[in-house]
Parts: C-alpha cells; sequence; structure tokens
C-alpha cells in the first residue's frame, strides 16, 4: 500500500492543487504526483469548503498534521479564494487605506468597507470562526494586503447616497439596489451596476417608484405647509437647492436658513434629509452639526463634508475664525489634507463631497461681503407659526416618501434631456447650478418662478452683509430715507452726522459716536463698495483732501429690492405670497431694518439705540459653545472714529 507526502499544496477560486509524492510501503520507490481536486464554491458554504481542503490533504497524507500555521495558512487560502470568486476588492482611490479598503459582495450587491462590523461578522459566520480567534486575525491581515495590492486591486471612487456618472444619475436604494436616471427615463439596477458602487450603510432607506408623477414635497407636505416661509422664492429656492443636490456639481451653493429663534429653521433642513430617507449605519440621519469655535473645529467640518452629501450645521450666529474661509473653500470644491493619525505622517485627502445647509438667527458671519455672501443662497422663516417637532411630521413624511421620490426620479429625467439653453449669469458664482436649476424648472412647470426665486437670491448675496453690518444698514437707511431714494452727495462725517441723528439724540454718547464716526463709515463703504454697487449708483473721489461720495440712485436690483411692487416708476420683485404692497426682501425684515428705511422717518424707538450699543460691546464668554461676537472688528477702533 502506498501513502502520499504532501510538499507543497495551492488553493484557487475554484480548485485545490496538492503536489508531493508518492512511496510504497517498504520505501523502495517512489514517483511524484499532483493531485488536483475541483470544487464550485457556490455550491457550499464556506465552513464546508475549509473543511473539504483540510480533509483532502489529511485522506492523501496519513501523517499529515495539521499545525497551527499550516491551518492558519489553509483556511485564510480558502477564504480569500472564496470571497475572490464570490465579488471584488477594492482600493479607495482618494485615500488608498487598510480602513478605507472595500469588498463588493456580488450575491448580495453590497459594498462592504472591510473594516466595519458588517464584513467582519459577514465573514466570521460564513467561515464560522470566532473573531477573536487566531486564524480570523491571520485572515484578515492577508485580506487587508490584498486589498491594496495595486496590480490585482482596482482603484475606485465608492458612491454614498446618491452619484452622477455623465449624463447618468444614481439614486441608492437601500443597500443592494438602486435607480439610474437618464435623460428621459428611469429605471430600477442593481448596486454595482455601470461600476457604481454604494457603500453599505451610506444608501437612503429603501423607497418604491409609483405610479404617475408624483408629489411635490415642497408644495404638498406637511412641513413646507406649517413653515412660515417669508415669500414664495423661499419655498422655491429650497426646492431647487434640494433638486440640485443630485446634479453632484463640483461648486455646491451654501443654503442659509435665516429667521427668529424657534422659527423651525433646523426642522426644516431635517426635513429635507427625511424627504431622502438618508441613513447613517442603517439607522435615520437626520444629524445637525454644532459649530465648534475652536481650532479643533476646523478638523471636524472637514471630516463632515468629506463623509456625507447633505450636511446640517446649526446655529452659525457669530464670527468664527477659521470658519468663513473653512465654508467658503467647500461651496467651491475645496479640500483639506489632514494626518491619517497623530502619530504618523500620512496624509489623507478630505474633500468637499456635502451640499451645506446652514441656520442662523443672526448672520454678522455674511458682513465681510465678497466670498462668502457670494455662496449662499437665503431663505428666510420667521416665527409667524412654528414647524411642530413631533412625531407627527416624521409619520407624514414616511407615509408619503414614495411619492416625493417617484416626484424627484421624474423632475431628474425631465431636467436631464432638457438640452434648450439657459443664461448662465442667474447664479454668477454657480452657473452650473443656475442651469440645472432653470431646467428644473422647467421639468416641474415653473420655469418663470425658479428663474424669480434665483434673481431674488442673486440681490439678497448683496442685501445680506449690508442688512448685517451694524454701520452699513444705517447708511443704507439713511439712503433710502431721501426724496430720491439712493441719491446723497456726503462725506463720511456728514454721514456721521445723519446716522446719529436718526437715534433722535444730538447729545450722543461717545459710544454712539464711535460705532457711527468718520473712520467707521468709510471703512463700511470700502469693505461692502461691491455690495453697495449692486443696490446703488455711485462714484467717489477726492476733493480738499476729503473722500466724497455721490450716490445718484438706485440700481435695477436695489429697485427690485426696495420699491414696493406696482409702485409709481413701476418697479419691484412680484411677491406671490404678499398683498401688502411691500417688496418681497422688505417682507423679510418688517418691523426691523425697513421699518425705520421710510422716507423722513420718524426717530426710531429707543431699543434701536440700545441694541447699537449691545453690538459694540463685545461679550467675551461663552453661549452654547460659541464666543459671542459684536460683528464688528476690534482693531478697527479708533480714537479718533468720533472727532469730526
Amino acid at each position: 500500500m502506498s501513502a502520499g507526502r504532501i510538499a507543497r499544496f495551492e488553493i484557487g477560486v475554484n480548485f485545490f492543487r496538492f503536489e508531493g509524492w508518492i512511496k510504497s510501503e517498504d520505501d523502495a520507490t517512489r514517483g511524484e504526483f499532483v493531485r488536483t481536486a475541483q470544487y464550485s464554491p457556490m455550491e457550499g458554504t464556506l465552513r464546508q469548503i475549509v473543511g473539504m481542503a483540510l480533509g483532502c490533504m489529511v485522506s492523501w497524507d496519513h501523517n499529515f498534521k495539521l499545525s497551527n500555521p499550516t491551518r492558519l495558512e489553509v483556511t485564510s487560502s480558502v477564504v480569500l479564494a472564496w470571497l475572490r470568486s464570490r465579488g471584488k476588492f477594492f482600493a479607495d482611490a482618494n485615500n488608498p487605506l487598510y480602513d478605507t479598503s472595500l469588498f463588493f459582495d456580488s450575491p448580495k450587491g453590497v459594498l462592504y468597507l472591510l473594516h466595519s462590523n458588517e464584513f467582519s461578522s459577514f465573514l466570521a459566520t460564513a467561515a464560522n470562526v470566532n473573531r477573536e480567534d487566531k486564524v480570523f486575525k491571520f485572515m484578515m491581515s492577508l485580506i487587508d494586503d490584498l486589498a491594496l495590492d495595486e496590480e490585482s486591486t482596482p482603484r475606485v471612487v465608492p458612491s454614498k447616497e446618491w452619484d452622477r456618472r455623465g449624463e447618468a444619475i444614481y439614486i441608492s436604494n437601500g443597500d443592494s439596489r438602486m435607480c439610474k436616471v437618464t435623460a428621459g427615463k428611469f429605471e430600477d439596477v442593481a448596486n454595482g451596476t455601470d461600476g457604481v458602487v454604494f457603500v453599505r450603510g451610506a444608501t437612503l432607506a429603501p423607497w418604491k417608484i409609483e405610479d404617475g408623477p408624483g408629489v411635490d414635497p415642497f408644495k404638498e407636505s406637511m412641513l413646507f405647509k406649517l413653515a412660515a416661509l417669508e415669500k414664495e422664492s423661499d419655498r422655491m429656492n429650497c426646492r431647487l437647492w434640494w433638486l440640485n443636490l443630485f446634479a453632484c456639481h463640483a461648486n455646491k451653493p451654501i443654503l442659509l436658513v435665516t429667521g427668529p429663534k424657534g422659527s423651525g429653521k433646523t426642522r426644516l433642513l431635517q426635513g429635507m434629509k427625511q424627504f431622502l430617507g438618508m441613513r447613517e449605519d442603517g439607522k435615520p440621519d437626520d444629524t445637525v452639526n454644532d459649530i465648534d469655535p475652536t481650532d479643533k473645529g476646523l478638523d471636524a467640518f472637514w471630516i463632515i463634508e468629506d463623509r456625507g452629501r447633505f450636511e446640517i450645521f446649526d446655529n452659525y450666529d457669530s464670527k468664527i475664525k477659521w470658519a468663513e474661509n473653512a465654508f467658503q473653500t467647500a461651496a467651491t470644491n475645496g479640500s483639506a489634507k489632514r494626518r491619517e493619525l497623530y502619530k504618523t505622517n500620512i496624509l489623507v485627502t478630505l474633500s468637499a463631497n456635502a451640499y451645506m445647509g446652514v441656520t442662523s438667527n443672526n448672520p454678522i458671519f455674511t458682513t465681510e461681503g465678497g466670498g462668502l455672501p457670494d455662496r449662499i443662497i437665503t431663505a428666510r422663516i420667521n416665527a409667524g407659526r412654528k414647524v411642530s417637532v413631533g412625531d407627527e411630521l416624521k409619520r407624514d413624511i414616511d407615509a408619503h416618501r414614495n411619492q416625493y421620490m417617484t416626484w424627484l426620479v421624474n423632475v431628474l429625467k425631465a431636467a436631464l434631456a432638457d438640452t434648450a439653453p439657459v443664461d448662465t449669469s442667474i447664479n454668477r458664482r454657480h452657473p452650473d447650478y443656475g442651469v440645472f436649476a432653470v431646467r428644473c424648472g422647467r421639468a416641474f412647470g415653473d420655469e418663470r418662478g425658479a428663474i424669480q426665486a434665483m434673481e431674488t437670491a442673486e440681490i439678497d448675496k448683496a442685501a445680506l452683509p449690508l442688512l448685517n453690518d451694524t454701520v452699513a444698514k444705517e447708511i443704507v437707511a439713511v439712503l433710502r430715507g431721501q426724496p430720491t431714494p439712493g441719491s446723497l452727495r456726503f462725506t463720511a462725517s456728514d454721514m456721521s452726522d445723519m446716522i446719529i441723528k436718526r437715534f433722535g439724540d444730538d447729545d450722543s454718547d461717545d459710544n454712539t459716536k464711535k460705532i457711527y464716526g468718520p473712520r467707521r463709515i468709510g471703512k463700511a463703504i470700502n469693505k461692502l463698495s461691491r455690495e453697495f454697487s449692486t443696490l446703488f449708483a455711485w462714484t467717489s473721489g477726492t476733493i480738499e483732501g476729503r473722500t466724497r461720495y455721490d450716490f445718484t440712485g438706485l440700481t435695477t436690483q436695489g429697485k427690485l429690492l426696495f420699491d414696493p411692487p406696482g409702485g409709481a416708476d413701476g418697479g419691484g420683485l412680484v411677491d406671490l405670497n404678499s398683498t401688502s404692497g411691500k417688496s418681497p426682501l422688505e417682507n423679510a425684515h418688517a418691523g426691523d431694518f425697513f421699518q425705520n428705511a421710510q422716507s423722513n422717518p420718524p426717530n426710531p424707538p429707543e431699543h434701536a439705540r440700545a441694541q447699537a450699543q449691545s453690538d459694540f460691546s463685545t461679550v467675551k464668554g461663552k453661549d452654547n459653545g460659541r464666543l459671542e461676537n459684536d460683528g464688528l472688528d476690534d482693531d478697527d477702533f479708533d480714537p479718533e472714529d468720533f472727532e469730526l
């Protein structure tokens, strides 16, 4: 009787091969042999295949002993072969690290992170191995190395929630399915179609396409019926911004929802996430991110931006050292380099993947003008009706979500099929956004409303800094209060006198004079010169060593902002919700700035002066983790500010 001796073995995707030699009982002769055993991984479980491999080896070589090293090697080799037969390994093209490596399980249509709890549980159960066993740790090490092998493992950019490739939009539908939307059509396809793979846990909750056009959530949902949005263009801008999420533009405008405390700003943005069924680790994700004013907040900001598609930043109510530049960078396709671990020098790239929704009841961060306000689309909400924070709103969204998603894909398919020309200057900072928004407006039957809303948003980019800057808003009030609105020739000293007189006290204290001193007047006009030029026609020049400003009237955009609809000059922006005779943006600030900006205005109430004094005094302290800030830079203070 002869027996075999195994010298080498190889385990492939669907075979075992053992190489060794045969000897006779008296060991007189021996010969080389190769034994190959075929198997089909799909016909048995992984634990059965591991047992088959070990059994074949023992049956061929009776003296073969399953030492721990051999058991580790055989089991791990079988597991690797089984995984290769079942799916593919991928490395993250942006950050090829062990923690970001992926495995796509073809039968399930699910993309796992190798170091996720889900993959560990899936593999340990399939192999019948305890995760604390040396075998499991050994094979995970082999898997990690294989997943980063440049020759055998392709690099991909994994998708989250939704993605766009060329003229096709892919919207995840649970972990294993997705909806592919192209020009004029949509279809339900498997995860992984066209090489688009969504990571398990970073997908939308399952949904179903229903018959018909679906339901517009910004018109019919309880959330938007209850929301006290100031005007129809606010609702439209929320709708257009939400639809643009799926265009996946590199440059992404920020949606700023501003209004008094308790007006439902945060709930509105959370509802827009709930329309989609956004999830994190399989659980509903309506996360709200606080803005940390310390330097650590910058690192947290970029981690948040990199991880998702739609993130909410709550209560941006003060100036924060790092925030303005970070938000600007993220809105224009920027990125940040961060070390993988503090104990290493490996750098990872954190990309601006997420569209940003921001809430604020005091957006003084816009007072610097220029960069950040130019990247913002504003929706104003007041405290007229509070949006419920109870379960009823969530139940309403859940009950109609399939209809909302059906409306979404119908709009997207029509927008992708639209090739008619669009004016790219509608949104100058984000032209791609403007073009897609107009096409979406055509798709749901309100192109004019979409264009009008974006025109309002462009005016807001100038209005935001001017109306939130302590000094600039008073300059605007004086200009608008002239017999010919916006027409006035003055020096900084002249304007300082006029503003101080607006407070009804010729003997104003030094603080008031300092706040509205000539030097501050000049600084405010110079800092916000572009914003002033948007709303007013003006020039400046030097006469006898002093700067003189010559404002000659309102621009077209200024008239749209300030003139009531149907006014004497026929100007004014149409407000679909208002019958008050005021322009939409006047309604947005009624009782605040605009109320004190009428021609021949009455003296403002006493609290206005008190507010100015409060604005002037910087409070050093913390409020809900944020440093208070008055919007005036400390280095702007100068003893000469009130010397006329």
